[in-house]
């Protein structure tokens, strides 16, 4: 069995330890919070040096919310793992499955 971890925040880090094998990062609901490069960096980093399974979490979106996201997810598309996304909007996924098949 899978233990994963949920945070919003790269400040929620401080509540992982080991028996969570995967984190999700991200917000479902509000595209104004959608997490900035930086910040998603911190968390990809993070689950490196940790060896945890990684995934990231999208809200609805309208056109502003699918162009930070499109940054996001070109980021995303260039590292040399398997990165879970968890889509809630069929314009994000419509975007992935155009420009980032990796």
């Amino acid at each position: 069995m899978e233990n994963a971890m949920f945070i919003t925040k790269i400040e929620n880090l401080k509540y992982w330890d080991i028996r969570y094998s995967r984190l999700y990062f991200g917000i479902e609901f509000c595209q104004t919070l959608i997490p900035t490069r930086i910040e998603l960096e911190k968390v990809i980093e993070f689950c490196a040096i940790n060896d945890i399974s990684f995934t990231f979490v999208t809200p609805y979106v309208t056109d502003f919310g699918l162009s930070k996201l499109d940054g996001l997810l070109s980021y995303l598309n260039k590292i040399d793992k398997n990165i879970e996304i968890v889509i809630n909007d069929y314009g994000v996924l419509d975007l992935i499955n155009q420009k980032y098949r990796n």
